[in-house]
């Protein structure tokens, strides 16, 4: 599995980007941990 880790100030801009590429990601902080849950 992919894992990311991003620090990014466009939160709305990344939700909206993960929920597209099916991600499950965790804010810890200002950074956001992104794990995609299926491959494409």
């Amino acid at each position: 599995m992919e894992l990311l880790l991003l620090e990014i100030k466009l939160e709305q801009d990344l939700a909206r980007v993960a929920v597209e590429l099916m991600w499950t990601c965790q804010v810890v902080g200002k950074v956001w941990i992104c794990q995609r849950a299926m491959q494409v």
